[in-house]
């Protein structure tokens, strides 16, 4: 009977792995389990992106409101191996007999990474610091309208997140130098325009920036805490903008100070290495048409 029990608990536990290995790692089960597990795949290394989508901030799924979005090359180099990943996937799948909406997801996801892999060759060629959508303007602005703060423990993944914004900061930087070595330079017009907009940031006081004010404004809206807490939230926040907010933009502001030598005057996808490819190809992203920038 022993060896009967032991048996069957074998043969379940292999179902178990070869099951969890087909929803996690191996091939999906069916064509809606490969989308879906495709979109989760982009998300879940993405923490600011699901705390945009905001279904799951602040319930017991949590896991990502304390967390900033990985910036570092080697994290561009996961996204690439990803999408190469579910590219090999999907053409495993026959189109034909597929059904509605699955051959709109198909194409959809089929056009999607197809650009993506063949993007990989410029995929330095932009400026995440820049001076319309930078990662130094849009961090403050998404600590003020996306993190809510409706308790203790939303508060304190403020505060962990003002911890980590010197790590993304150090990643954008890695990020900026690596496209240096690759001859993608800002041009000069952006770089003093960035530096004049991070060098206004800290010189603002602590207590009067947007990311200490905004957290002030909000944790007061929050009724079921007593002043002590409040308080000491406050402080904590005022103490990471002194000991990791401000460091990481003098870190991005040395950065482009060095930078300013080798700055273009020139602006356009033109000056940049292979830049007439470069334009075509995001023509092509950007339209969906397989048109020469000239048409």
């Amino acid at each position: 009977m022993k060896k009967v029990i032991l048996y069957a608990v074998f043969v379940i536990l292999l179902i178990s792995s070869f099951w969890l290995f087909k929803l996690v790692w191996g091939k999906p089960f069916n064509f809606d389990h490969l989308a879906e597990r495709y979109l989760l795949s982009m998300v879940r290394s993405q923490p600011e992106i699901l705390t945009l989508v905001g279904a799951i901030n602040n319930t017991a799924l949590d896991f990502h409101s304390d967390k900033l979005s990985d910036a570092s090359p080697n994290q561009a180099y996961r996204n690439n191996e990803n999408d190469r990943r579910y590219y090999n996937f999907l053409q495993s799948y026959d189109r034909d007999k597929l059904k509605g909406q699955q051959v709109v997801t198909h194409d959809m996801m089929n056009w999607l990474l197809s650009k993506s892999i063949e993007g990989e060759a410029w995929q330095f060629h932009s400026f995440p610091v820049n001076q319309t959508a930078g990662v130094q303007s849009d961090f403050p602005s998404f600590m003020d309208t996306y993190h809510e703060v409706i308790h203790a423990k939303s508060a304190q993944n403020y505060v962990s997140r003002l911890e980590a914004v010197l790590t993304k900061f150090d990643q954008v930087r890695e990020t900026v130098m690596l496209s240096a070595q690759k001859g993608v330079y800002p041009p000069k017009f952006t770089i003093e325009l960035v530096l004049k907009e991070m060098n206004d940031f800290i010189d603002t006081p602590a207590e009067e920036n947007i990311i200490y004010t905004s957290f002030v404004r909000k944790i007061d809206e929050v009724e079921d805490m007593n002043d002590v807490t409040r308080d000491g939230f406050k402080n904590e926040v005022l103490e990471k903008m002194d000991s990791h907010v401000y460091p990481a933009y003098e870190l991005l502001i040395a950065t482009f100070e060095e930078l300013q030598a080798s700055a273009r005057e020139e602006s356009g996808a033109w000056t940049l290495p292979d830049g007439d490819e470069y334009y075509r190809y995001m023509t092509r992203f950007h339209t969906s048409l397989n048109i020469e920038p000239e048409e």
